[in-house]
C-alpha cells in the first residue's frame, strides 16, 4: 500500500476517535438496549483520555436536550442511567480524568438544579442522585463539592415539584454524617419532610433513604401509621430488612405488629407478615416462636401475642415439630409420681400463651375440617376427615393425659402467686378443650373451681396494698372471665352455674352481712358477686338459691356503696349497676345510690363508675323510667331545671352534705344531672381523672342522642348537650384522647344523617357555639399571641357545623308499589322538587346569623368585626327554599340592615358579594317554582 493511502486511513481513524464522533455514536447505541452500556462506557473512557476538555464540551452538548424532556420516556431514562453509570465509573488507569470529570460535571449539575425551568431542575436532581448512588465508597473528591451537593439538595427538598423533592431526598441518602447524626442537617431535613410534606412519594423516598440507626427508628415506627399505604408499606419493608428486632424497644415491637396485623390494605398487611415471618422469626429468632414472643412481653401485650400466633399458625409449618413435648413435659415424671406440687414445672408467660394458642388453633382446625368432611362426599370427605383426625391427635398429644393432671398443673401455678398468674390464666382458658363428661373428671374440675372461688388472689398482701377486688387482681377482669368460662364448662346444665356460685357467695358474704369483714373480704365477696351477675340473664335465676337478689342488694351492694374504703365503693357501684341492669323495673334504692355517688362522692373513679352505670341504665330503661323510680315526674314545660350541686367544681364528701342537698339531687331529672358531668372547666384538672369522666359523659350522651326517638326526654337539654359536644370535639384539651375524638366524629356524621330534626338541632346551636368560641366577645378571654389561632379555630368549628348541615339524609322511605311496600334510601345531595317541604333549618340559621350581626352593630372592637365577617361568610353557603315565604319575607326585612352594616364596617366588595349571592339564590329559586 502506498504511503498516501496509509496516511489517509490513519487520518480517518483519528477522526473516528474524536469526541464529536464517538459521543453521539455511543449515546445513540445506548438508547436501544442496556446490554451495550458496558462497551459504550469503555469507548467513552478511551475517548476522554485522548481529549479531556474537548470531550466534556461535546458531552454537555449531547446531554442538554435530555434535560428539557420532562416525560418519563424509556429512551430518555436509559440514556440518563447510562450517563450516570459513565460518570460514576472509576478507572484506575485514568484516575485523574475520572476525578476531574466527576467534579466538573457535578458542579454543572448543581447549577442546573437551581434553574427556573422545572424540567431542568427535575433531570438535574435525578442525575445527581443516580451518580451519587453509583459512585464508589473511597473516591478522592474534595469536601467542598459534597458540602455544595448537600446544601443544594436540601434546598431542592423544598421545591414545589414533587419529582424534584423525591430525587433530592434520594441524593442525600449517602450524604448523612453518621458520627453526629443527631445534629446532621440531612436527618433534620428528612424529619421535616416526614412531618410536613404532603406528597406520599416524597415521604416514601425519605423512609427508604433515611439511615437505619437507633436515633431514626422512632421515625420509622411513626410512619407505620402514615395516611398513605405506599408509605406504610415502605416503612414495614425497612423495619424488616434494615432493623433487627433486638434494636427495637418492646413498645415499638408491639406497636408495629398491632398496626400491621390490623391493616385493611392487603399489600401493607402482607409486607408486615413478611417482616414478621422472614425477618423477625426466621432471621432474628431462628424460627422459634417462643423466643419471638419473649421479645413482645406478652404479659403486657397479650392481644399482640395472640395475633402473632394466629398469623404464624396460618403459615406452612411442621405441625409435628411445633407440637413436640406439649404440656406433658411440665408434668412430673413417673418416677416422681408420689411427689407433691413441687414436681410440677412452672410455665413462663410466653410458653403458656404459645401452648394455649396452639391448642385453640388445632381445636378450631379439627372442627372446621370435620364439618367440611360431613358436608362433602367421596374421596374429598375422606381426606378432610383424616386431616381432622390428625389435628385431634396432635391436640391430644399436647394436653395433659387426665383431668386430674390438668387440675394439679393449674393449682401449681395458682399457688405461685402473682408471678405465675398470667400462666395460670392461660391454663384456665384451655379448660374448654378438656373433656369433663365423666363424673370423675367433673368432680376434679369442680374442686378446682371451688378452690379458685374461695381463694382470694391478693389474700397474702397487706391491707394497705390493695389494688384490686379479689378475683380481678389490679382491676383485671380477664381472670374473672377465665374463671367464669371454667365454671360454665364444668356446670353446663341450666341453673347449675348460678347454684354453685351463689352457694359460694352466700358463704363468703356472711362476714359482710354480720359485720366485722375486712377490706379484702369485702373485695373478694364483691368480685364473686360481679362474677355471678355478669353471667346470668335475669335475677329470676337466683330465686330459691342460697342467696337471693333482694339479699344481695340489701346486705352486700348498698352497704358496699356506703363503705369508707374507696376500692370497696368502686366495686360496690360497679356491682350495683350490673344488678339494676338485670332488673325488669329499676328499683328506687339502687338508682338513688348511683345518683348520690355521682354527685357527692369525693373519689373521681367512683363517680366514673356511677356515670357508666347510669348511662347503661338509661339505654336499657330510659331516663324517664329511672326518674319514675324516684317519683320524679317529666317536665312538660320544656324549661330546664336550675343546675344542681353536681355542677360545682369542688366535690364534697357525703358527711358534709345536708339532707337538703341530697333531696335536691334526687329531685333533679337524671339527664340534667348527667349534663353537669362534662363541664369544659373540668378539662383543666388532672388529666388522669377529670377527662376520663368527661369522655364517659360525652360518649353516653352521644349514644342517647343517636337514639333520640326512643328517648324524647333528651329534647329538654338537647341544645346545651350538642353545643358542649361540638366544643369538646374541637377542644385542645382532648387532642390526646383518640377514642373520644373518634367517637364524636362518628356520632356527628351519623346524627346529622339520621333525620332533618337532628340537622335543625345543629342549626340551633350554631350561633351559641360560635359566640362561645370566638375570642374577645361576650366576655371570652383574648390572649395576645394566640388570637389569630383562636379565631381560625372558631371558624373551623363553624365550617364543620355547616358541613354537617349539608350531609345527605340516609334514612329509608317506604314506597308503595301496588300491594307491596319497598324501602329505598333518600339522597339529598341536590335540591329536588319534592324536597321543598323538608325543613333542615337553613333559613332559620340565616335569620339567626343576621340577627346576631345586627345585635353586634355597636361592637367596635376588632374581635367583633372579625366575628361579624366570619358569620357573614356562612350566609351564602346555606340552602334557601323559595316555597317558604315567611322565612324569605323575614330575610327580606333583615338583609337590608345586614348589608348596610357590612357596607359600614368593611370594603364595598364584601357588600356586593353577599348581596348578589344571597338575593340571586332566593330569586332564582322563586322563579324556578313559578
Amino acid at each position: 500500500m502506498c504511503p498516501g493511502t496509509m496516511g489517509k486511513l490513519k487520518e480517518q481513524s483519528m477522526g473516528a476517535n474524536k469526541p464529536d464522533v464517538v459521543v453521539p455514536r455511543v449515546l445513540n447505541e445506548c438508547q436501544h438496549s442496556q446490554a451495550t452500556h458496558p462497551r459504550g462506557i469503555k469507548k467513552l473512557v478511551e475517548c476522554r483520555a485522548m481529549d479531556r476538555d474537548g470531550f466534556f464540551k461535546i458531552w454537555i452538548q449531547c446531554m442538554e436536550p435530555l434535560f428539557l424532556v420532562s416525560k418519563r420516556e424509556p429512551v430518555v431514562e436509559r440514556m440518563l442511567k447510562f450517563a450516570a453509570s459513565f460518570t460514576a465509573y472509576w478507572d484506575e488507569a485514568h484516575e485523574d480524568d475520572c476525578e476531574h470529570f466527576v467534579e466538573e460535571y457535578l458542579g454543572l449539575l448543581l447549577k442546573w438544579a437551581d434553574a427556573s425551568h422545572k424540567s431542568v431542575r427535575f433531570r438535574a436532581c435525578q442525575m445527581i442522585s443516580e451518580v451519587i448512588l453509583k459512585l464508589p465508597e473511597d473516591i478522592p473528591v474534595v469536601d467542598e463539592l459534597w458540602d455544595n451537593i448537600i446544601s443544594s439538595m436540601q434546598r431542592r427538598m423544598q421545591d414545589k415539584l414533587t419529582s424534584v423533592r423525591v430525587y433530592a431526598a434520594r441524593a442525600l441518602s449517602r450524604l448523612v454524617i453518621t458520627d453526629d447524626i443527631e445534629n446532621d442537617r440531612t436527618v433534620t431535613a428528612y424529619r421535616q419532610a416526614l412531618d410536613f410534606d404532603q406528597s406520599a412519594e416524597v415521604r416514601k423516598m425519605v423512609v427508604m433513604s433515611m439511615p437505619a440507626m437507633n436515633v431514626t427508628v422512632a421515625d420509622m415506627v411513626e410512619r407505620t401509621a402514615d395516611i398513605s399505604e405506599v408509605v406504610r408499606k415502605a416503612a414495614y419493608h425497612i423495619l424488616g430488612t434494615k432493623f433487627r428486632i433486638q434494636s427495637l424497644s418492646i413498645m415499638q415491637r408491639a406497636l408495629i405488629l398491632q398496626r400491621g396485623l390490623a391493616e385493611r390494605v392487603p399489600g401493607v398487611r402482607a409486607e408486615c407478615v413478611e417482616m414478621l415471618k422472614s425477618n423477625w422469626l426466621e432471621r432474628d429468632c431462628e424460627g422459634k416462636m417462643i423466643s419471638l414472643l419473649r421479645y413482645l412481653d406478652v404479659e403486657t401485650h397479650e392481644k399482640v401475642g395472640e395475633n402473632v400466633m394466629l398469623e404464624l399458625l396460618k403459615q406452612d409449618l411442621d405441625v409435628a415439630a411445633i407440637c413436640s413435648g406439649g404440656l406433658r413435659q411440665f408434668l412430673p415424671s413417673d418416677s416422681a409420681a408420689g411427689d407433691e406440687l413441687r414436681t410440677y414445672k412452672i410455665l413462663d408467660a410466653e410458653s403458656a400463651l404459645y401452648w394455649r394458642m396452639l391448642c385453640s388453633h388445632l381445636h378450631t382446625e379439627a372442627e372446621a375440617k370435620g364439618c367440611d368432611a360431613a358436608t362433602t362426599g367421596g374421596a374429598e370427605a375422606v381426606v378432610k376427615a383424616a386431616a381432622a383426625a390428625d389435628s385431634n391427635d396432635y391436640l391430644e398429644s399436647i394436653l395433659p393425659p387426665t383431668v386430674a393432671d390438668y387440675v394439679r398443673l393449674v393449682e401449681a401455678h395458682v399457688h405461685g402467686g402473682p408471678a405465675t398468674r398470667f400462666a395460670a390464666r392461660q391454663l384456665l382458658l384451655i379448660s374448654k378443650l378438656m373433656n369433663f363428661i365423666d363424673n370423675t373428671s367433673r368432680r376434679e374440675a369442680a374442686l378446682l373451681l371451688q378452690f379458685l372461688l374461695e381463694r382470694s388472689a391478693v389474700s397474702e398482701r397487706s391491707l394497705d396494698e390493695v389494688v384490686g377486688d379479689g378475683l380481678s387482681l389490679g382491676g383485671e377482669e380477664l381472670w374473672a372471665s377465665a374463671v367464669a368460662e371454667l365454671a360454665h364448662h364444668v356446670h353446663a346444665s341450666p341453673g347449675e352455674f348460678a347454684q354453685v356460685v351463689s352457694a359460694s357467695l352466700a358463704q363468703h358474704a356472711r362476714p359482710c352481712r354480720e359485720g366485722g369483714a375486712n377490706i379484702m373480704q369485702w373485695l373478694h365477696c364483691l368480685a364473686m358477686t360481679a362474677l355471678l351477675l355478669e353471667n346470668i340473664d335475669s335475677l329470676h335465676q337466683l330465686d330459691g338459691q342460697a342467696i337471693e337478689p333482694q339479699e344481695i342488694q340489701d346486705s352486700l351492694l348498698l352497704p358496699a356503696v356506703k363503705h369508707l374504703h374507696p376500692e370497696v365503693q368502686r366495686a360496690g357501684v360497679r356491682c350495683l349497676g350490673i344488678f339494676c341492669g338485670l332488673e325488669k323495673v329499676p328499683s328506687s334504692r339502687g338508682v338513688e345510690q348511683l345518683r348520690l355517688c355521682l354527685s357527692l362522692s369525693d373519689r373521681y373513679y367512683v363517680q366514673e363508675m356511677a356515670l357508666r352505670a347510669l348511662f347503661d341504665l338509661i339505654l336499657q330503661h330510659g331516663a324517664t323510667g329511672l326518674d319514675h323510680a324516684l317519683g320524679i315526674l317529666p317536665d312538660i314545660s320544656g324549661v330546664p331545671h336550675p343546675p344542681g350541686p353536681q355542677t360545682s367544681h369542688k366535690f364534697r364528701s357525703a358527711d358534709d352534705n345536708s339532707e337538703r342537698e341530697q333531696s335536691m339531687i334526687l329531685r333533679l331529672p337524671l339527664l340534667e344531672l348527667l349534663a353537669g358531668s362534662f363541664d369544659h372547666d373540668d378539662l383543666t384538672r388532672e388529666e388522669d381523672e377529670i377527662p376520663l369522666k368527661t369522655c364517659i359523659a360525652a360518649e353516653g350522651f352521644a349514644k342517647v342522642l343517636l337514639q333520640s326517638k326512643r328517648f324524647p326526654e333528651i329534647g329538654v337539654i338537647q341544645d346545651g348537650v350538642l353545643a358542649k359536644l361540638v366544643c369538646l370535639y374541637f377542644s385542645f384539651s382532648t387532642q390526646n384522647f383518640a377514642r373520644l375524638r373518634q367517637c364524636l366524629n362518628v356520632f356527628f356524621r351519623s346524627y346529622c344523617s339520621q333525620s332533618v330534626n337532628n340537622k335543625r338541632a345543629i342549626s340551633k346551636v350554631f350561633v351559641p357555639v360560635m359566640r362561645k368560641e370566638w375570642p374577645g366577645i361576650y366576655g371570652n378571654r383574648e390572649k395576645s399571641g394566640t388570637v389569630l389561632a383562636a379565631r381560625k379555630h372558631a371558624a373551623d368549628i363553624g365550617r364543620f357545623m355547616l358541613l354537617l348541615l349539608q350531609l345527605p339524609i340516609l334514612v329509608k322511605e317506604a314506597q308503595h308499589v301496588g300491594n307491596t311496600t319497598t324501602v329505598a334510601p333518600r339522597d339529598e345531595n341536590v335540591i329536588q322538587d319534592g324536597d321543598e317541604a323538608i325543613n333542615e333549618g337553613h333559613e332559620e340559621l340565616a335569620i339567626r346569623i343576621c340577627s346576631e350581626v345586627i345585635s353586634l352593630n355597636a361592637k367596635k372592637s376588632m374581635a367583633g368585626k372579625t366575628y361579624i365577617a366570619t358569620l357573614c361568610r356562612f350566609i351564602p353557603l346555606l340552602r334557601y327554599r323559595a316555597s317558604q315565604h315567611e322565612e324569605i319575607k323575614c330575610l327580606y326585612q333583615i338583609l337590608p340592615r345586614y348589608l348596610n352594616i357590612r357596607q359600614q364596617k368593611f370594603i364595598p366588595y364584601h357588600r356586593h358579594y353577599f348581596q348578589i349571592s344571597v338575593y340571586s339564590r332566593i330569586f332564582l329559586q322563586e322563579r324556578r317554582h313559578c
